[in-house]
C-alpha cells in the first residue's frame, strides 16, 4: 500500500493544483493497483501547523511518501501528477502517456544526496 500526505497553505492556487494532481495520482494508482492501493491525507499547514514541524516540513505544497520506505518529500510545483509518479519513484503497469512534466518548476526530492551533481545545477 502506497500512504501519501500533501502539505499544502490555505487555498493557494498551487495548492489546489497539487490537489488536483494529488487526485489524479489517486485515480491512477487505484485504476492500476486495485482499491485500498493508496491512501492519501492533506494537510493545511495553517490548521494543523504542528503536523508540518514534526514532519519537518518547510515549504508547502510538499507531498510525503510515508510508505513504502523510504519515506520521500518532494516540493516544488506539484501540478503535475506526471511528475508526481516520477519524482515519487511509483511504477505502475500503465505509466501516464507523454511521461513528460511540461512544467516549468522542477519536482525536487528532499533527499538530493544521491542525485548527480548535474542535477542539482
Amino acid at each position: 500500500m502506497i500512504h501519501l500526505r500533501l502539505y499544502v497553505t490555505a487555498r493557494t492556487v498551487s495548492a489546489e493544483r497539487a490537489r488536483a494532481a494529488l487526485a489524479a495520482l489517486e485515480l491512477r494508482l487505484i485504476d492500476t493497483r486495485g482499491p485500498g492501493a493508496v491512501i492519501t491525507e492533506i494537510v493545511d499547514v495553517l490548521e494543523n501547523p504542528q503536523s508540518a514541524v514534526s514532519d519537518d516540513i518547510f515549504a508547502t505544497p510538499t507531498l510525503v511518501r510515508l510508505s513504502p520506505g523510504p519515506v520521500m518529500k518532494l516540493f516544488g510545483d506539484l501540478s503535475s501528477a506526471a511528475g508526481l509518479f516520477g519524482g515519487l519513484g511509483l511504477d505502475v503497469a500503465d505509466p501516464p502517456a507523454s511521461g513528460q512534466d511540461d512544467s516549468p518548476w522542477p519536482i525536487i526530492p528532499s533527499d538530493t544526496s544521491s542525485l548527480p551533481a548535474a542535477a542539482l545545477d
